[in-house]
């Protein structure tokens, strides 16, 4: 596999100019070509970033060691990083608004267009444990590539339950890839990477663990996946952000309603509100704007009898075109 495509290490070199996000750097990727000359380029570039271009071309010289330098270190880590151009970018990433750009991939990726995000709180109530494994080895059993976070709590019964199942599951890190956090779950990222899966992440080789970067991956989490399904959270909660953005994207959210002996456990507070589906209180919670939230994506799990529910929207997504149009399904 190519660890790096010229494409790709020019994306690296662009990203680090100044005032270019990942909204810029997807329409540079797009609209311009970039085996012009380094002057012609910092030419075009400059007015992206309303810089001289001679000061784009020095930028650009500067990142090149920059670029280079993290081409070196995937090929220690035994990764690759790709770009938004590239083939085998994840194509729901790139449909998401919230698509970095830019992803380091240790692993395989798998099918990434039919795939869920499996999140919840760190600390879930008693019996959670248990729900997490039950809906995502269904989930597993349909062929769904499980998303989630590799944390403490529900990430890992969701990583660990689409392993033992045999499935393909896929974590999104929020630091590079050179390092694992938490330490205790080294084992489980070896295991998700000899099953077959994938540890990704936004954030360049020598990138280290802080809130922010954990906030901007629970993103990156709902842009990889068809639907969120959010087992368990307070709030506010880190889970939230990846609900949030899910229907955001016009992307489905599942919820199972609290069962009775935790409903009033803090860490279900969240179930509670998006079960009552009153919009205000779930915009709130979800720091979500009114005109994003359509009910009809948002669906509550009530037994394990609406387990099945998962069939309708997965055999949809099956049938859909590829346009972005699997947002408009729905279970009911």
């Amino acid at each position: 596999m190519n660890v790096c495509s010229e494409t790709c290490r020019k994306a690296m070199i662009i990203s680090r100019l100044g005032k270019i996000g990942p909204a810029k750097l997807k329409k540079i990727l797009l609209h311009e070509d970039l085996s012009m000359s380094p002057e012609r380029l910092a030419e075009r570039l400059s007015r992206y970033t309303n810089t001289a271009p001679e000061e784009v071309l020095r930028q650009i010289f500067q990142n090149e060691e920059f670029a280079e330098h993290q081409i070196d270190e995937a090929v220690t880590q035994d990764a690759h990083i790709i770009c938004t151009a590239d083939n085998g970018y994840p194509e729901l990433l790139k449909e998401s608004k919230f698509d970095p750009g830019i992803l380091f991939v240790k692993g395989n990726l798998g099918n990434h267009l039919n795939s869920a995000a499996v999140i919840g709180s760190r600390e879930l109530p008693p019996r959670y444990d248990q729900i997490t494994a039950r809906i995502t080895g269904n989930l597993v059993a349909k062929g769904v590539s499980i998303v989630s976070g590799l944390a403490v709590g529900c990430d890992s019964y969701a990583h660990k339950t689409a392993i033992a199942e045999g499935g393909h599951t896929v974590a999104v890190l929020g630091h590079g890839l050179d390092s694992i956090y938490p330490k205790e779950n080294a084992g489980l990222a070896e295991d998700i990477i000899s099953s077959g899966g994938a540890l990704v992440s936004q954030f360049q080789f020598g990138s280290r663990v802080n809130s922010y970067n954990f906030a901007k991956r629970d993103l990156v989490q709902a842009g990889l996946s068809r639907f969120v399904l959010m087992i368990a959270s307070g709030v506010p909660g880190g889970s939230l952000i990846a609900s949030g953005a899910a229907l955001e994207d016009g992307r489905d959210l599942f919820v199972p309603a609290p069962i009775r002996e935790s409903v009033t456990n803090d860490k279900v507070r969240a179930n509670n509100i998006l079960v009552g589906e009153n919009p205000e209180e779930i915009c709130r919670i979800l720091k979500l704007k009114r005109e994003c939230f359509s009910p009809g994506h948002l669906h509550i799990i009530k037994d394990r009898n609406d387990y099945g529910k998962f069939d309708d929207f997965i055999s949809g997504i099956a049938k859909a075109d590829g346009d972005g149009v699997f947002g408009q399904l729905s279970l009911f």
